[in-house]
């Protein structure tokens, strides 16, 4: 099993006919040897890895493995594709990804080295649930760096304290990045802080044209991260609060104020007046004029 994910993944990117010219992978590492009995249910192991080096045009899909995977971008850039998500991969991001679920990586038009290590252990899963976000840029790069370096550099013999060292050098880096996602200590706060910056957004600019795409580049967050979060916190989608929102302002500008439909629907951020007809029909059940007039006789709407 453990030189299949070495096959599949590093092998894979050299083998594909249409991608040999662009493709080079070096220090690739297969696992040689398995922790003792004893010890293994402690320790984080190293399954694979190695340093690539892309060039444009390349993309590839892979299926699922049953690892994580640590993707340190050394220079230029990459993206990956999974479950509909799509993250960006610059220079000095580091991914921290669960390879449960097929996945597709490559280059549009520049250049990307990087190095990746696959591994699992009883404690992967508890850093991957604290990590906010898949993708996180490294500001401080030389601790990082190291421990990859150390890592790719680790002798792969059959000696016991290598993989010591690998359950070292991964657990630093982990660590590491812990630390520039600000969890140890409180692993939901980054997100929770997010969270509430997206709100703050929605209560103070609803008027304004939103995506999730704006706040993933804004706050360094996965789209996917932040609807978790976003949901969690407030009980409804970013977007539906938004449209609450917004249907909530417009109920009370048609009341307090004598201003047109198609000028309170751009007032509240949806400038196409038809479809702000039918999204306050949807969630009132009348349409604006029928709101204002219904609560002009005593109607109860407001």
């Amino acid at each position: 099993m453990c030189m299949d994910i070495h096959t599949a993944f590093f092998n894979a990117l050299s083998s594909k006919p249409d991608l040999r010219g662009g493709v080079k992978a070096n220090c690739l590492l297969g696992n040689i040897y398995k922790f003792p009995r004893n010890v293994a249910n402690y320790f984080l192991t190293v399954y694979s890895g190695g340093e690539v080096s892309c060039a444009p045009p390349f993309s590839y899909d892979f299926r699922s493995f049953d690892y994580y995977m640590l993707l340190y971008t050394k220079s230029g850039q990459g993206k990956l594709s999974a479950g509909g998500k799509c993250f960006k991969l610059d220079g000095g991001s580091l991914l921290f990804f669960d390879c449960r679920q097929p996945f597709k990586l490559g280059i549009d038009k520049e250049s990307w080295d990087f190095a990746a290590f696959f591994f699992d252990g009883p404690n992967a899963q508890y850093y991957y649930r604290y990590i906010a976000s898949p993708v996180t840029n490294i500001e401080n790069r030389h601790d990082i760096e190291k421990n990859f370096v150390l890592l790719l550099h680790n002798k792969r013999t059959p000696e016991v304290q290598n993989k010591f060292l690998d359950n070292c050098y991964l657990t630093n880096i982990l660590t590491l990045l812990c630390i520039c996602e600000n969890i140890c200590g409180s692993a939901e706060a980054p997100a929770a802080d997010y969270a509430m910056k997206v709100k703050s957004f929605f209560d103070q600019s609803y008027f304004k044209e939103f995506s999730l795409q704006y706040f993933e580049d804004t706050l360094g967050v996965s789209k996917y991260s932040l609807c978790h979060e976003f949901t969690k916190q407030f009980g409804v989608p970013p977007f539906r609060y938004l449209t609450n929102k917004r249907i909530d302002t417009a109920k009370k500008l048609l009341l307090t104020t004598n201003m047109e439909v198609h000028d309170v629907g751009s007032a509240v951020g949806i400038k196409n007046t038809n479809h702000f007809i039918n999204l306050f029909k949807k969630y009132t059940n009348k349409t604006p004029m029928a709101f204002r007039q219904s609560s002009a006789k005593g109607g109860t709407d407001a």
